[in-house]
């Protein structure tokens, strides 16, 4: 039984790339998933290690964390080999479609654009499902294009932006929070022990529900006592909403609401967030309208997500 992060299959191939076809695509995504790969050891691994339990950081040295090129039908999940050996798996797949969802949040916010954010997503994963034809059969498959394309920004202006040292760092620092969130949430599944008793997803989703929202709130405490924010998993989660419903998981804008609650007051005690929000006054306005519509809404909030609200640090 896979545990899946995603809500929908992620064949997002073709996302930044022209002409892929099914048979190179590996070859194309391997550079994603050596970054990635590079990042788990050098950046997460060690401060997830040093937030652990004795017993639980044990549990996670025995996982192999595997970084595959490609993608198909696998996204990012945990399960064992079949001589028991815990593993966590992340595809090129996977990879490339976070970098789709954090560039258009970016680029979207600093052009002041965010209202169509969402009509992107549902294009960007409307293409995503068309390649799958063309990806099995090793045909060329259509392009996603990015969302300074889908909304019209003139080349001059995105290419100043992507070559500012401002987007490379928020590029790079949701990268890293993104993935941090992806893989605390299935080494969740390994210590909670969902991977050593499997249930029938189908005849009991409701039980695949708690777990994965179990499964989120190890990953969102462990990011936070890791010193990582969880608002790294919005733009991701933003994708999984537009997806449409998934029987198997909570619903998606609760389980982005949650990482929204708990990672803006981290990142309000942070000194240096601090600093970039007195260069970047629109960003303290976006969040104090978040608290404030929250506290607006919290009975409607409490109505609809009430069963998988994390308790607000």
């Amino acid at each position: 039984m896979l545990f899946r992060c995603a809500c929908v299959v992620f064949l997002l191939v073709g996302f930044m790339r022209s002409n892929a076809r099914g048979e190179d695509y590996s070859a194309i995504s391997k550079p994603d998933t050596d970054a990635a790969n590079r990042t788990w050891e050098t950046e997460i691994e060690p401060k997830f290690l040093q937030a652990l339990s004795p017993s639980d950081r044990r549990k996670v040295e025995s996982i192999d964390f595997r970084f595959v090129p490609g993608g198909g039908a696998s996204d990012a999940f945990a399960n064992r080999t079949p001589d028991g050996a815990p593993f966590v798996l992340i595809s090129g797949a996977f990879l490339q479609f976070q970098d789709v969802a954090i560039d258009g949040l970016i680029v979207s916010q600093t052009f002041g654009l965010s209202s169509q954010y969402r009509g992107y997503i549902k294009d960007a994963l409307q293409v995503a499902k068309d390649n799958y034809t063309p990806l099995k059969l090793g045909e060329p498959m259509h392009p996603i294009p990015l969302f300074a394309a889908y909304a019209g920004i003139p080349e001059a202006d995105v290419m100043r932006l992507i070559h500012s040292q401002q987007y490379v760092a928020e590029l790079n620092g949701f990268r890293t929070l993104s993935l941090a969130f992806v893989l605390g949430h299935e080494i969740g599944h390994h210590v909670d022990g969902d991977i050593d008793h499997p249930i029938d997803q189908a005849q009991h989703p409701e039980q695949q529900q708690k777990r994965e929202n179990n499964a989120d709130l190890f990953s969102t405490r462990l990011l936070l006592k890791a010193g990582f924010s969880p608002l790294g998993a919005i733009p991701v989660m933003l994708f999984f909403q537009e997806g449409g419903p998934d029987i198997t998981h909570p619903p998606a804008e609760c389980r982005w609401l949650n990482f929204a609650l708990q990672g803006v007051p981290a990142l309000e005690a942070d000194p240096g967030f601090q600093q970039y929000m007195d260069q970047n006054p629109g960003m303290r306005k976006n969040l104090s309208d978040f608290k404030s519509e929250v506290r607006r809404d919290r009975p409607q909030i409490e109505a609809s997500c009430g069963p998988w609200l994390f308790s607000t640090p």
